[in-house]
């Protein structure tokens, strides 16, 4: 092969389309020009991503909370006596509240009410910035569950600290149920303990009921993955099922009719 052909073989070809992302130039003007547009186009590229990967993790909304935790308790075989939901304009707070019974066939009144529960949430601004997809800080979701015991008479005799001890054991019974492959060390669970008196027909204050409360709370944000939407079905599920359990011993322990299907974090009652 002849010089001439060998310099024209390796001679520098000319930048085309096809061969660089950017076209040919004629000036320095058009080069800069070419490169800003395509950084903008990576740059709108990432932002895309960005924006996909927040919409992943972004927080269920409000009613969708609420529709988990109604299937939910119909699968445990609760219902609910009352449900109120309030909204305050000047915190943009929503509140959610609603009494949950097992099944029962007969109209109640003391001596046949069973052990119940009473579910609370508040959702709040910040709840809803993450529900829209916005970067926050952690903001806890606690779900507030207030068990309430009305003990029966042929318990009345019992003392304070002899009803607490059957409350607990009858929490820890559940909990065993629940996760028999996690005992551990027996969990406190704090039990407040309520004698409510009427006058009697002499006018003296007489004994007329013992109430058993006791209330612990589930921070839902530390309970499923944000990338598996499933999985707050599935936290949601497991807290009411539990919260069945509880009921199921409770009743179990004081008695009245029961038949119902929950992490336990005490808080001190009120």
């Amino acid at each position: 092969m002849g010089r001439q052909a060998q310099a024209a073989r390796y001679a520098p070809r000319p930048l085309t389309p096809r061969s660089s992302p950017l076209v040919a130039c004629n000036s320095r003007t058009q080069y800069n020009e070419r490169l800003s547009q395509t950084t903008r186009g990576c740059t709108d590229l990432y932002r895309t991503v960005a924006d996909n990967e927040r919409e992943k993790l972004a927080m269920v909304s409000y009613d969708e909370l609420v529709a988990t935790l109604e299937d939910a308790w119909v699968a445990a075989g609760l219902h609910e006596h009352a449900l109120v939901e309030t909204y305050t304009p000047a915190t943009h707070e929503r509140g959610f509240r609603a009494e949950l019974f097992p099944e029962h066939d007969e109209l109640l009144d003391d001596s046949t009410m069973p052990p119940w529960v009473e579910l609370t949430f508040v959702w709040n601004a910040a709840h809803q910035m993450r529900a829209e997809g916005r970067e926050i800080e952690h903001e806890p979701l606690d779900l507030s569950w207030t068990y309430l015991v009305l003990v029966q008479m042929n318990l009345r005799d019992r003392t304070d600290s002899e009803l607490v001890q059957m409350f607990q054991r009858a929490v820890q019974r559940a909990m065993q149920r629940m996760f028999p492959n996690e005992l551990g060390e027996p969990l406190f669970v704090p039990v407040d303990v309520r004698r409510v008196y009427h006058n009697n027909a002499q006018h003296q204050p007489a004994l007329a009921q013992i109430q058993l409360v006791s209330t612990n709370l589930t921070d839902l944000l530390e309970q499923w993955n944000p990338h598996d939407m499933g999985a707050l079905r599935r936290a949601v599920r497991r807290e009411v099922q539990l919260a069945s359990m509880i009921l199921q011993s409770l009743s179990d322990t004081f008695g009245g009719r029961f038949n119902g299907r929950g992490t336990y974090r005490p808080v001190e009652t009120a």
